[in-house]
């Protein structure tokens, strides 16, 4: 983790999951289920789908807000490969600055390992906590809210950017 401005150093992190808190993706995944259930990775990040991303309602003010006092750290389970895609799709969408980082990881539990790392300088961990979207019935992540509570880690449920900013900003 680097930062490029001294200030910036001295800030708190808040990390962010993208999927469902910055961009909404249910018309791309609706797109992208397979017979199986299961999504189609290589078509679900072609650049013709990079286009049907619609970002949430409030994220860009709410970015905006957060970053005068904290730092951003994106945070998600998506694959690495799509690392280009997932830049390029939030700078386009004016969603990401130049000191700002993607961090990538195999899959939601690995989420864990990065906020235990820098669980000290984390002011927040913001996620819609959930799976399983291809089903057409997302489910509440349990497995993944009991081990932020075993860590201890701060976390936020996004529901809205209004609520979100409301509670913390």
């Amino acid at each position: 983790f680097t930062c490029r401005r001294p200030k910036e150093m001295y800030k708190k992190i808040v990390f962010m999951d993208i999927d469902m808190v910055i961009l909404d993706n249910t018309f791309r995944l609706s797109k992208s289920i397979l017979p199986n259930k299961k999504i189609d990775y290589d078509f679900f990040f072609t650049k013709e789908m990079r286009r049907t991303y619609k970002v949430i309602r409030g994220a860009l003010k709410g970015l905006n807000i957060i970053r005068k006092k904290y730092k951003i750290c994106f945070l998600t389970s998506r694959p690495i490969k799509t690392s280009s895609f997932t830049y390029e799709c939030l700078k386009t969408k004016k969603l990401i600055t130049k000191t700002e980082n993607i961090k990538f990881v195999s899959n939601r539990l690995k989420k864990i390992g990065v906020l235990k790392r820098w669980k000290k300088k984390t002011f927040i961990f913001v996620d819609d906590l959930k799976y399983n979207y291809q089903s057409g019935e997302a489910q509440d992540d349990i497995e993944l809210i009991g081990k932020l509570k075993k860590n201890d880690i701060k976390y936020h449920k996004f529901e809205s950017w209004r609520e979100l900013i409301k509670t913390y900003f």
